[in-house]
Protein backbone atom coordinates (compact mmCIF):
# COMPACT_ATOMS: atom_id res chain seq x y z
CA UNK A 1 0.00 0.00 0.00
CA UNK A 2 2.79 2.39 0.91
CA UNK A 3 4.69 1.62 -2.29
CA UNK A 4 1.69 2.31 -4.50
CA UNK A 5 0.11 5.35 -2.85
CA UNK A 6 3.36 7.26 -2.31
CA UNK A 7 3.75 7.64 -6.06
CA UNK A 8 1.72 10.07 -8.11
CA UNK A 9 -1.76 8.91 -9.11
CA UNK A 10 -0.97 7.97 -12.71
CA UNK A 11 2.14 5.94 -11.87
CA UNK A 12 0.75 4.60 -8.62
CA UNK A 13 -2.94 3.85 -8.10
CA UNK A 14 -3.91 3.99 -11.77
CA UNK A 15 -1.13 1.59 -12.78
CA UNK A 16 -1.80 -0.76 -9.85
CA UNK A 17 -5.53 -0.93 -10.62
CA UNK A 18 -4.83 -1.75 -14.26
CA UNK A 19 -2.99 -4.83 -13.00
CA UNK A 20 -4.86 -5.82 -9.83
CA UNK A 21 -8.49 -5.47 -10.96
CA UNK A 22 -8.27 -7.45 -14.24
CA UNK A 23 -6.26 -10.15 -12.45
CA UNK A 24 -8.86 -10.32 -9.67
CA UNK A 25 -11.68 -10.60 -12.20
CA UNK A 26 -9.89 -13.42 -14.01
CA UNK A 27 -9.29 -15.34 -10.77
CA UNK A 28 -12.94 -15.02 -9.73
CA UNK A 29 -14.08 -16.25 -13.16
CA UNK A 30 -11.84 -19.29 -12.76
CA UNK A 31 -13.20 -19.99 -9.27
CA UNK A 32 -16.83 -19.68 -10.43
CA UNK A 33 -16.50 -22.11 -13.32
CA UNK A 34 -14.42 -24.49 -11.22
CA UNK A 35 -16.93 -24.51 -8.37
CA UNK A 36 -19.79 -25.28 -10.75
CA UNK A 37 -18.11 -28.60 -11.60
CA UNK A 38 -18.13 -29.82 -7.99
CA UNK A 39 -20.49 -32.53 -6.83
CA UNK A 40 -23.46 -31.03 -5.02
CA UNK A 41 -22.94 -27.61 -6.61
CA UNK A 42 -26.52 -27.70 -7.91
CA UNK A 43 -27.96 -27.78 -4.39
CA UNK A 44 -25.96 -24.72 -3.46
CA UNK A 45 -27.02 -22.84 -6.59
CA UNK A 46 -30.68 -23.67 -5.92
CA UNK A 47 -30.33 -22.31 -2.39
CA UNK A 48 -28.67 -19.20 -3.83
CA UNK A 49 -31.34 -18.49 -6.45
CA UNK A 50 -34.43 -19.49 -4.48
CA UNK A 51 -35.91 -16.34 -2.90
CA UNK A 52 -37.22 -16.27 0.65
CA UNK A 53 -39.71 -13.41 0.58
CA UNK A 54 -40.57 -13.90 4.25
CA UNK A 55 -37.06 -12.73 5.12
CA UNK A 56 -37.90 -9.26 3.77
CA UNK A 57 -40.07 -8.74 6.84
CA UNK A 58 -37.03 -8.91 9.12
CA UNK A 59 -35.31 -5.52 9.65
CA UNK A 60 -31.95 -7.22 10.20
CA UNK A 61 -31.96 -8.48 6.61
CA UNK A 62 -32.30 -4.93 5.30
CA UNK A 63 -29.61 -3.66 7.69
CA UNK A 64 -27.19 -6.36 6.53
CA UNK A 65 -27.99 -5.60 2.90
CA UNK A 66 -27.32 -1.89 3.31
CA UNK A 67 -24.16 -2.59 5.27
CA UNK A 68 -22.90 -4.87 2.49
CA UNK A 69 -23.61 -2.24 -0.19
CA UNK A 70 -21.84 0.48 1.80
CA UNK A 71 -18.89 -1.83 2.42
CA UNK A 72 -18.68 -3.14 -1.14
CA UNK A 73 -18.79 0.30 -2.79
CA UNK A 74 -16.93 2.09 0.02
CA UNK A 75 -19.74 4.60 0.40
CA UNK A 76 -19.27 7.26 3.04
CA UNK A 77 -15.48 6.84 3.19
CA UNK A 78 -14.63 9.61 0.72
CA UNK A 79 -12.97 7.13 -1.64
CA UNK A 80 -15.34 7.76 -4.56
CA UNK A 81 -14.99 11.52 -4.10
CA UNK A 82 -11.19 11.27 -4.01
CA UNK A 83 -11.05 9.16 -7.15
CA UNK A 84 -13.58 11.35 -8.95
CA UNK A 85 -11.47 14.41 -8.20
CA UNK A 86 -8.73 13.01 -10.43
CA UNK A 87 -11.02 12.86 -13.48
CA UNK A 88 -11.04 15.58 -16.15
CA UNK A 89 -13.47 18.41 -15.41
CA UNK A 90 -15.83 17.45 -18.25
CA UNK A 91 -16.01 13.75 -17.33
CA UNK A 92 -19.54 12.22 -17.28
CA UNK A 93 -19.64 11.61 -13.53
CA UNK A 94 -23.28 10.50 -13.53
CA UNK A 95 -22.63 7.83 -16.13
CA UNK A 96 -19.52 6.69 -14.28
CA UNK A 97 -21.48 6.39 -11.02
CA UNK A 98 -24.17 4.31 -12.73
CA UNK A 99 -21.56 2.08 -14.34
CA UNK A 100 -19.77 1.51 -11.02
CA UNK A 101 -22.99 0.66 -9.20
CA UNK A 102 -24.16 -1.81 -11.84
CA UNK A 103 -20.73 -3.40 -12.24
CA UNK A 104 -20.33 -3.82 -8.49
CA UNK A 105 -23.75 -5.41 -8.05
CA UNK A 106 -23.53 -7.72 -11.06
CA UNK A 107 -20.03 -8.88 -10.16
CA UNK A 108 -21.15 -9.63 -6.60
CA UNK A 109 -24.01 -11.75 -7.93
CA UNK A 110 -21.60 -13.55 -10.28
CA UNK A 111 -19.08 -14.24 -7.51
CA UNK A 112 -21.92 -15.58 -5.36
CA UNK A 113 -22.17 -18.58 -7.66
CA UNK A 114 -18.66 -19.64 -6.59
CA UNK A 115 -19.55 -19.33 -2.91
CA UNK A 116 -22.85 -21.19 -2.99
CA UNK A 117 -21.70 -23.88 -5.40
CA UNK A 118 -18.89 -24.59 -2.95
CA UNK A 119 -21.32 -24.59 -0.02
CA UNK A 120 -23.41 -27.14 -1.91
CA UNK A 121 -20.33 -29.29 -2.31
CA UNK A 122 -19.60 -29.06 1.42
CA UNK A 123 -23.21 -29.83 2.37
CA UNK A 124 -23.06 -33.02 0.35
CA UNK A 125 -19.69 -33.99 1.79
CA UNK A 126 -20.78 -33.55 5.42
CA UNK A 127 -24.40 -34.61 4.96
CA UNK A 128 -25.98 -31.35 6.13
CA UNK A 129 -28.34 -28.86 4.43
CA UNK A 130 -26.75 -25.88 2.72
CA UNK A 131 -28.20 -23.51 5.32
CA UNK A 132 -26.32 -25.29 8.12
CA UNK A 133 -22.89 -24.96 6.52
CA UNK A 134 -23.20 -21.25 5.76
CA UNK A 135 -20.81 -19.18 7.84
CA UNK A 136 -20.88 -15.39 8.00
CA UNK A 137 -18.04 -12.89 8.24
CA UNK A 138 -14.45 -14.16 7.97
CA UNK A 139 -15.51 -17.73 8.70
CA UNK A 140 -16.61 -18.13 5.09
CA UNK A 141 -13.28 -17.00 3.66
CA UNK A 142 -10.93 -18.61 6.17
CA UNK A 143 -12.83 -21.71 7.32
CA UNK A 144 -15.58 -22.88 4.97
CA UNK A 145 -13.95 -22.21 1.62
CA UNK A 146 -10.51 -23.60 2.59
CA UNK A 147 -12.27 -26.66 4.02
CA UNK A 148 -13.95 -27.22 0.67
CA UNK A 149 -10.65 -26.90 -1.18
CA UNK A 150 -9.03 -29.32 1.24
CA UNK A 151 -11.70 -31.93 0.41
CA UNK A 152 -10.93 -31.85 -3.30
CA UNK A 153 -9.65 -35.10 -4.77
CA UNK A 154 -6.99 -33.31 -6.83
CA UNK A 155 -5.35 -29.94 -7.54
CA UNK A 156 -5.87 -28.66 -3.99
CA UNK A 157 -2.72 -26.46 -4.00
CA UNK A 158 -3.68 -24.90 -7.34
CA UNK A 159 -7.18 -23.83 -6.38
CA UNK A 160 -6.11 -22.94 -2.85
CA UNK A 161 -3.49 -20.64 -4.33
CA UNK A 162 -5.99 -19.07 -6.74
CA UNK A 163 -8.49 -18.44 -3.95
CA UNK A 164 -6.07 -16.85 -1.50
CA UNK A 165 -4.41 -14.81 -4.26
CA UNK A 166 -7.84 -13.42 -5.15
CA UNK A 167 -8.47 -12.69 -1.47
CA UNK A 168 -5.10 -10.94 -1.14
CA UNK A 169 -5.62 -8.81 -4.25
CA UNK A 170 -9.08 -7.76 -3.03
CA UNK A 171 -7.62 -6.79 0.34
CA UNK A 172 -4.70 -4.88 -1.17
CA UNK A 173 -6.93 -2.91 -3.55
CA UNK A 174 -9.23 -1.99 -0.63
CA UNK A 175 -6.30 -0.91 1.53
CA UNK A 176 -4.93 1.25 -1.27
CA UNK A 177 -8.32 2.91 -1.82
CA UNK A 178 -8.86 3.62 1.88
CA UNK A 179 -5.37 5.07 2.23
CA UNK A 180 -5.76 7.26 -0.84
CA UNK A 181 -8.92 8.88 0.54
CA UNK A 182 -7.02 10.03 3.64
CA UNK A 183 -3.95 11.04 1.66
CA UNK A 184 -5.98 13.12 -0.80
CA UNK A 185 -7.64 14.94 2.11
CA UNK A 186 -4.33 15.69 3.83
CA UNK A 187 -2.68 16.87 0.63
CA UNK A 188 -5.60 19.11 -0.41
CA UNK A 189 -6.44 20.51 3.02
CA UNK A 190 -3.02 20.98 4.60
CA UNK A 191 -0.79 21.00 1.50
CA UNK A 192 1.16 18.15 3.04
CA UNK A 193 3.79 16.41 0.96
CA UNK A 194 2.25 13.27 -0.53
CA UNK A 195 5.08 10.93 0.43
CA UNK A 196 5.11 12.23 3.99
CA UNK A 197 1.35 11.82 4.36
CA UNK A 198 1.46 8.27 3.01
CA UNK A 199 4.32 7.30 5.30
CA UNK A 200 2.55 8.65 8.39
CA UNK A 201 -0.76 6.94 7.56
CA UNK A 202 0.77 3.59 6.59
CA UNK A 203 2.98 3.55 9.70
CA UNK A 204 -0.03 4.21 11.90
CA UNK A 205 -1.95 1.51 10.03
CA UNK A 206 0.80 -1.04 10.63
CA UNK A 207 0.96 -0.28 14.35
CA UNK A 208 -2.81 -0.42 14.84
CA UNK A 209 -3.12 -3.61 12.77
CA UNK A 210 -0.62 -5.48 14.94
CA UNK A 211 -3.36 -5.92 17.54
CA UNK A 212 -5.24 -8.15 15.10
CA UNK A 213 -2.29 -10.51 14.69
CA UNK A 214 -2.36 -11.57 18.33
CA UNK A 215 -4.29 -14.46 19.85
CA UNK A 216 -7.15 -12.10 20.61
CA UNK A 217 -7.18 -10.60 17.13
CA UNK A 218 -10.37 -12.36 16.08
CA UNK A 219 -12.23 -11.05 19.13
CA UNK A 220 -11.03 -7.51 18.44
CA UNK A 221 -12.18 -7.85 14.85
CA UNK A 222 -15.64 -9.04 15.89
CA UNK A 223 -15.96 -6.20 18.38
CA UNK A 224 -14.92 -3.62 15.78
CA UNK A 225 -17.21 -5.14 13.14
CA UNK A 226 -20.15 -5.12 15.56
CA UNK A 227 -19.55 -1.46 16.48
CA UNK A 228 -19.22 -0.50 12.80
CA UNK A 229 -22.50 -2.11 11.78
Amino acid sequence: TWGVTRREVRRGIELANKIIIPTLFLLIIVLVFWSLTLEGAGAGIRAYLTPDFAALKRPRVWIDAYAQIFFSMSLGFGIMIAFASYLPRESPVGRSALTIGLADGLFAVFAGFAIFATLGYISQAVGKPVGEVVTQSIGLAFVVYPEAINKLPAMRPLFGGIFFLALALAGISSAISLTEAFVAALVDKFRMDRRRAVTILCSAGVLLSLAFTTGGGLYRYRLQDRVKV
